[in-house]
């Protein structure tokens, strides 16, 4: 008559797995005790059989110490995960990009705007500066001609004829 070894495990434990438990189980249990376990009474081995049995659960309880596939599994697992979490920063990473570039864009042509105001800005200033400057020269040089009116009324008829109205006679002919 033999022996009947049962393992109880859950549904997702590999099976290759138990059954390297279920023999590592028999080999150990047959060299310790031999043909005793099959004349033995009913539960007279369990004191000096429970220590076989706990080495033996708690080995085949971490699945990585006794399954290399199930370690690799793991693995690959693992580094799936880092993989995917790389993924998704380098994507969160292009996306920042994007906006820097974008936002880039816009400050270059604004900076072409401000350049092209300023620029404007700059021959405005330096055409009144001109103007402020030579003015007086100007003056001078009308006065000395003697083409700039010297009392109030020739002056305002100078004025008007040069907008194209004649206000008297006199601006006839200037």
């Amino acid at each position: 008559m033999g022996l009947i070894y049962i393992l109880i495990c859950k549904l997702d434990y590999p099976q290759r797995v138990a059954h390297a438990c279920l023999e590592e189980l028999q080999r150990s249990f047959s060299s310790k005790f031999g043909d005793k376990a099959t004349t033995a009474k009913e539960r007279s081995l369990d004191k000096s059989a429970n220590s076989i049995f706990q080495t033996i659960c708690q080995k085949y309880d971490n699945l990585a110490q006794v399954d290399k596939i199930a370690a690799v599994t793991r693995k690959v697992e693992s580094v799936k995960l880092v993989m995917q979490e790389n993924v998704d920063l380098a994507l969160q990473n292009c996306v920042k990009l994007e906006s820097i570039e974008k936002a880039a864009e816009e400050l270059q042509q604004q900076a072409g705007v401000f350049k092209r105001n300023a620029n404007e800005l700059k021959k405005k200033m330096w055409w009144k500066n001109i103007k402020v400057s030579f003015r007086p020269l100007y003056q001078i040089m009308l006065t000395d001609l003697k083409l700039l009116p010297t009392d109030e009324v020739d002056y305002r008829c100078y004025r008007l004829s040069h907008l194209g109205y004649y206000c008297c006679s006199c601006c006839y002919h200037v």
